[in-house]
């Protein structure tokens, strides 16, 4: 197949003919219309006079906004007609504009969401750190027969006012800096557009600009930044007025397999061939240098460079050699020229940052020492807390006594954060490490179905999921799991079964050698789910909660139970008491370390179940409840909604008793009050089964210790 047939249509060629995909400006919808998938897609209009749209996504050919107003012209919307140009300026600035949008160039077969990635800003595989929300590789549901083509994604980055001090370690597109929810993580511009056939030339001339103008642009690939200028139209980069760049430390964009055969994503694009060629030196060199010529209007920009900088072992005579993990070698000379001469040398207009680790912050604080004071100054955070220390890098002029930039350094203890990070991703081989030598438990007797499963209670924790296990065994249904069960049945707990089955849904269930393999499938069937539950007719709580799309799909006939809380901030409180309590529980914390029950634990709760349904895959799964509980609960309500017919489907509260869920499920109403169990509180149900718990595995731990002592001292 030529490249022609391949490639996505660029500025001034016209779309290959054929089907095409429905129309996508910056949202590329899934099934239930909240993209996880978000294709950038770039619109130009060669003419104002004839306008014709063409896209870096094939899409439908539109009417040229002419002819579509010349049919119209007798019906002008009221939007245009009674507010004034500012203020529907404004409007727009509101709308679509003040964000800071993350770019990411995928060569797939289609943007079509991994099913492990139902939406944007979710957790992606660790082998492509800084991936977006949907995974770079098809998946294994992914139609062979299509040719791979690429594609520009988007997500609106998460954090509204970061106020400059989160940008080195910015870890939003991989969902770890959650403060929205997923509909919240794509522009939304094309059906503003598309919306008035009317209007459509006159909004999209009053807007397009207010997209480009003022919107920041955030690479955080060598890819992305090398390819942009050729994907969008020249008119197009002279609005751009603000950029965010990353020089990453280990950036495998450029060097992924899956592109050895890519065509150029445009006509004028260079080859990924010719950019793996350029050395690392010459790569950073490149993107910096085009940086002013392509963006004329460019008013700020902000770079992190996430190098760390050495000695190298051998030095060469007279010449003391750096290694600059992300240049390669450099004289000791020319390290302040190399990496900041090309940002000296852009025009004095430009607002510039750039931001250092502390290695090579030091040693270019120490070059520009040598030709004068320089003064160092402490950046405060929003919070108050001390943020970033950075010293101006002068640039004056006798016309202009003011120019120049901040130079930055991050928090000291950043490396190892994102060492930490790294380790706790719940793929890592340590965590394998620690599950099959040091905590090895036997895995537990596999069960097989002797009862059909019929009640699925879905409901998300904290949400009566225990007062929901006695009232169904109390109707008869034998048995009924629950979380607790996952930590409390006879030994060997039933924990490492749930691992395998977290980290098959997150991660895939491949072990082979070659990468299909080792992507594995993620659909879990009902024989796997039978083999923990095939003693259960009914399920609630974490188990259910946290599969509950696969269970659904596992056992088709069963009725469905979402048990909910109508008071949200009432359920979150209770979340945070309890679930951020266990979390933060240094007794059960200091067990899991000596105790073997106790880790697996601690591992299948803190690690898998709720980390995943909070979306915590970094560990952090107390700031995770915190920030992300209301509306996870409010997305994991709505796909239990729209996954269940409504026959099926009972929505239930714990204040509305035995009435609703008896006549749900066919059962005579007890004579029994409704049960409440598991409460918050001193008293409550939850915390007897706490203490109950943390003390038996205290005593564990102390046997262990004890035994490890006579043992040392023998």
């Amino acid at each position: 197949m030529s490249d022609s047939s391949r490639e996505v249509p660029s500025p001034g060629r016209e779309p290959p003919p054929g089907p095409r995909p429905r129309d996508a400006l910056l949202t590329a919808p899934d099934a239930d219309d909240s993209a996880s998938a978000t294709a950038t897609a770039t619109a130009e209009r060669e003419d104002p006079g004839i306008g014709s749209l063409t896209l870096s996504l094939a899409i439908r050919t539109r009417q040229a906004p002419h002819e579509s107003k010349s049919r119209n012209d007798t019906s002008e919307s009221p939007f245009f007609d009674v507010l004034t140009p500012d203020l529907r300026y404004y409007i727009y600035q509101l709308a679509f504009g003040r964000k800071i949008l993350h770019l990411y160039l995928l060569y797939r077969r289609s943007l079509q969401p991994d099913v492990r990635w139902r939406k944007g800003h979710q957790p992606v595989p660790a082998w492509y750190p800084h991936s977006p929300g949907v995974s770079p590789m098809d998946p294994p549901s992914a139609d062979a027969s299509l040719t791979p083509q690429w594609y520009w994604w988007s997500c609106v980055c998460g954090p509204e006012n970061r106020c400059l001090e989160t940008k080195l370690s910015d870890q939003c597109p991989r969902g770890f800096f959650q403060t929205c929810g997923p509909k919240e993580t794509y522009l939304g511009i094309l059906p503003w557009l598309l919306t008035c056939r009317q209007a459509w030339a006159r909004s999209y001339e009053e807007t397009i600009k207010v997209l480009y103008a003022s919107n920041t642009f955030k690479f955080e690939q060598r890819l992305e930044a090398m390819y942009f200028p050729y994907a969008i139209a020249t008119p197009k980069l002279n609005w751009i007025t603000s950029l965010e760049m990353r020089i990453p430390d280990r950036d495998e964009s450029l060097i992924d397999r899956s592109l050895d055969k890519a065509p150029r994503p445009s006509t004028d694009a260079p080859l990924i061939g010719e950019l793996r060629a350029l050395s690392p030196r010459d790569q950073y060199l490149h993107m910096v240098n085009s940086i002013a010529p392509t963006f004329p209007a460019l008013r700020r920009l902000h770079i992190s460079f996430e190098g760390s900088v050495r000695r190298v072992p051998v030095p060469r005579p007279y010449v003391t050699t750096l290694l600059i993990s992300t240049l390669g070698e450099v004289d000791a000379g020319e390290l302040e020229s190399l990496v900041l001469g090309p940002i000296d040398a852009m025009p004095k207009g430009i607002e510039k940052q750039i931001l250092f680790y502390q290695s090579l912050y030091t040693a270019l604080l120490a070059a520009a020492s040598q030709t004068g004071e320089v003064k160092e100054v402490e950046h405060l955070r929003s919070d108050g807390r001390p943020g970033w220390t950075k010293f101006w890098r002068s640039l004056e002029t006798a016309e202009d006594s003011r120019a120049g930039y901040w130079v930055c350094k991050h928090d000291k203890w950043l490396p190892i954060v994102a060492m930490i990070s790294s380790i706790s991703s719940m793929n890592h081989w340590w965590w394998h490490f620690l599950e099959n030598h040091v905590y090895r438990m036997p895995p537990p007797p596999k069960r097989v179905r002797t009862k059909p499963m019929q009640v699925l209670c879905v409901g998300p924790p904290r949400s009566a999921t225990e007062s929901l296990q006695q009232a169904l065994l109390t109707l008869g249904y034998d048995h009924t799991y629950h979380g607790w069960d996952i930590v409390y049945d006879e030994p060997p707990i039933p924990a490492t079964g749930w691992v395998r089955l977290a980290r098959k849904k997150w991660y895939g269930g491949g072990r082979g050698s070659r990468a299909e393999e080792k992507a594995g499938d993620c659909s879990i069937s009902a024989e796997e789910f039978d083999e923990l539950l095939g003693h259960c007719e009914a399920v609630t709580d974490a188990a259910a909660s946290c599969f509950a799309a696969e269970m659904i799909r596992a056992y088709p006939e069963a009725k469905v139970v979402l048990n909910v809380r109508r008071d949200l901030d009432a359920w979150h409180q209770s979340a945070v008491k309890t679930l951020v309590h266990v979390n933060e529980s240094w007794s059960f914390w200091i067990a899991s370390l000596l105790d073997r029950e106790a880790f697996w634990a601690w591992h299948v709760y803190e690690r898998f179940l709720w980390a995943l349904f909070f979306r915590a895959p970094d560990g952090d799964m107390a700031r995770a409840i915190q920030r992300n509980g209301k509306w996870i609960y409010r997305e994991h309500c709505d796909m239990i909604r729209g996954m269940v017919p409504p026959e099926r489907l009972l929505e239930w509260s714990v204040d509305e008793g035995w009435g609703p869920l008896c006549e749900f499920l066919g059962k005579k109403v007890p004579d029994a009050p409704f049960p409440h169990a598991n409460a918050v509180g001193p008293g409550g149900g939850w915390k007897a089964r706490e203490e109950m718990a943390t003390k038996r595995w205290v005593e564990g731990a102390l046997t262990n210790l004890i035994l490890m002592g006579l043992l040392f001292v023998s």
